[in-house]
C-alpha cells in the first residue's frame, strides 16, 4: 500500500505542488522524466523491501532465539510412542 502511495505522489505530488510544469519546461524531455520517477520508485521499493525482510528476521531473532535445537525423538522413544508407551 505505502508502494502505491509513494509511486502516485511521484507525479501526482509535483502536479500539485506546481513543480510539474518546470520540469515539464526543462530541455530534458517527458520520457527521460517519467524514466527517472520510475527508477526513483523501482529504489524506494527495493529499499523498502530489504528493510521490512532485515526488520521480522531482527524481530524473528529477539523473539525465537537462533541456537542449537534438539534433534527431534525418533519412531522409537517413549515420547512418539505416546504417553502410555503403546505404539
Amino acid at each position: 500500500m505505502a508502494v502505491g502511495v509513494v509511486a502516485g505522489d511521484a507525479i501526482a505530488g509535483e502536479a500539485s505542488a506546481g513543480t510539474l510544469r518546470y520540469l515539464l519546461v526543462a530541455p530534458a524531455g517527458r520520457t527521460r522524466l517519467l524514466l527517472v520517477k520510475y527508477a526513483s520508485v523501482l529504489t524506494f521499493c527495493l529499499v523498502a523491501t530489504f528493510v521490512v525482510a532485515a526488520s521480522a528476521l531482527a524481530v524473528g531473532a529477539l523473539l525465537f532465539p537462533v541456537g542449537r535445537s534438539r534433534p527431534s525423538p525418533g519412531p522409537g522413544s517413549a515420547s512418539a510412542r505416546g504417553w502410555r508407551g503403546q505404539g
